[in-house]
């Protein structure tokens, strides 16, 4: 019935309802009034289940007590190298040297062609070079405390926000490795260090703001240290290429803990049928 209905549909050249009355006057603006009053939801996954880790194993140089950065080693193929400025990585001096006096001046395709030629034409052959870098990782550490291997987590499961004791909002990221430790409660109301709680948010958790006096509700779609990045509840698609889009309105609203407590954020439910549980903007 589908097929035939759609079948003559398209045997049709003129549109049958292009002139069709509004079934009464001030249909449109009624409608979109109340459109305007939907709040979307969306079903958030508290669960702290889900992938720990990229599948990189680093090796780990040294590690930054003041910075929390690791420097951190793994092999790439050449192929992966694709500009002049990335040959700066690579931890082996002559490798390094060598490689760059080959492709010295020379960009796209035919950086990539005399990169590959280069270490080609070595002794023995090279395909893969040892990168060093920067990273937060998660260390993997031997019964005597040794680290010898490392991974970059690949999610954080959720952000803690807290009063600091200048009574400003802070907070901490927790990663999923971190979340899926036996010491770890996803449900306790305090952080890992104790602080009481304002806010635990995870991804599609719903956020209530203050916008010119009006409540905005967004969604959390990524979090970061420092930066937790909202939606409002009704934008849909693939929103990091419409934020990129510079013809499409949308962007992202990212902001600190502390701003948040400008925007007199807090945690609100949204159930399946669209009705916002807000306690209201924080006094």
């Amino acid at each position: 019935m589908l097929q035939r209905v759609a079948t003559s549909a398209d045997q049709f050249r003129e549109r049958l309802i292009d002139d069709m009355p509004d079934p009464w006057e001030g249909f449109r603006e009624e409608l979109a009034a109340r459109i305007e009053k939907i709040v979307v939801s969306h079903k958030p996954d508290h669960g702290v289940g889900g992938r720990l880790h990229n599948d990189t194993a680093y090796g780990v140089v040294e590690t930054s007590e003041k910075t929390g950065l690791s420097q951190v080693v793994h092999r790439v193929p050449l192929s992966k190298i694709s500009e002049y400025e990335g040959l700066d990585a690579i931890r082996d001096e002559t490798l390094r040297s060598f490689l760059q006096n080959a492709t010295n001046g020379l960009t796209g395709k035919e950086f990539l062609a005399a990169l590959a030629t280069a270490g080609e034409t070595m002794s023995p052959l090279v395909r893969k070079a040892r990168i060093q870098e920067a990273l937060s990782v998660i260390p993997i550490t031997r019964q005597s405390g040794e680290i010898y291997k490392a991974f970059k987590g690949d999610s954080n499961y959720c952000y803690d926000i807290f009063l600091n004791k200048n009574g400003k909002w802070d907070g901490e990221i927790v990663s999923r490795f971190d979340a899926n430790k036996k010491e770890y409660d996803p449900n306790s109301k305090v952080s890992r260090a104790g602080n009481p709680l304002l806010m635990r948010l995870r991804i599609d958790d719903f956020v209530a703001i203050q916008d010119n006096g009006k409540r905005r509700v967004m969604r959390v779609v990524k979090m970061s240290k420092g930066k937790i990045t909202l939606a409002d509840h009704n934008e849909s698609g693939p929103l990091k290429v419409r934020a990129a889009d510079k013809e499409d309105y949308f962007d992202y609203l990212t902001r600190s803990p502390s701003s948040l407590q400008q925007l007199q954020a807090r945690q609100v439910h949204v159930n399946s049928i669209g009705l916002v549980n807000d306690p209201g903007p924080p006094k």
